[in-house]
């Protein structure tokens, strides 16, 4: 497909930045970031912060698909496991470590885990 130039030879309708632009847009669409809230029954501690599906880990941190953040202040972030599922390996600034598996859709899971010595339960919702 084209659209005539002055000359009446047929351009190109779309040029390749604006393709890229398409591509980028329709990627987006795809992978809205997701909130995440949980708690810990045992100790009360409750946990709030954002899961990034798809293109966002690279585009935000370079790191975390998973970061939240708990009532005690501790900053926690997770990737996949690779596994091939939804569990994460989860490392927090406080030195707390655990993994967390979410069932679902990336967009609306439910979460059970550890995390240090604790369980935790989280929602994933968009």
């Amino acid at each position: 497909m084209g659209v005539p130039d002055s000359e009446g030879k047929l351009k190109p309708f779309l040029t390749h930045s604006a393709i890229a632009i398409a591509a980028a847009v329709a990627l987006s669409a795809c992978s809205t970031p997701s909130t995440v809230q949980g708690m810990a029954p045992a100790t009360g501690e409750s946990f709030a912060g954002t899961y990034y599906p798809g293109i966002y880990p690279r585009v935000t941190d370079h790191s975390s698909a998973l970061t939240f953040v708990g009532s005690s202040m501790a900053l926690c972030r997770g990737n996949t496991t690779g596994a091939g599922d939804m569990t994460f390996a989860i490392a927090c600034d406080d030195g707390r470590t655990g993994t967390i598996t979410f069932t679902g859709t990336a967009t609306k899971a439910t979460g059970t885990g550890t995390l240090g010595k604790d369980q935790v339960t989280m929602t994933m919702v968009p």
